[in-house]
């Protein structure tokens, strides 16, 4: 039952974290810059999740696909 309750935990936080992913991608501004003011809190919890590192690198993609972002402030929230 153990294992079933984390294959089941690790199921949420994959789905969760595939929501917040694409936040990454969202219409607004903001909200983008939102998440890459989140991303080394994103980062570690998908590190934590994951200890493959799939996750993380995608996190971390998602992250430097912004740096093409056609938003000014956008380009820089991701150079922080």
């Amino acid at each position: 039952m153990l294992q079933t309750t984390c294959e089941c935990k690790r199921s949420v936080a994959a789905v969760n974290t595939q929501e917040l992913l694409q936040r990454y991608t969202d219409t607004s501004p903001a909200v983008r810059v939102a998440m890459l003011g989140r991303t080394p809190q994103l980062a570690a919890v998908a590190a934590a999740a994951a200890p493959d590192g799939g996750l993380e690198r995608q996190v971390l993609g998602a992250t430097r696909a912004r740096l093409h972002d056609l938003e000014d402030k956008v380009r820089a929230a991701a150079c922080r």
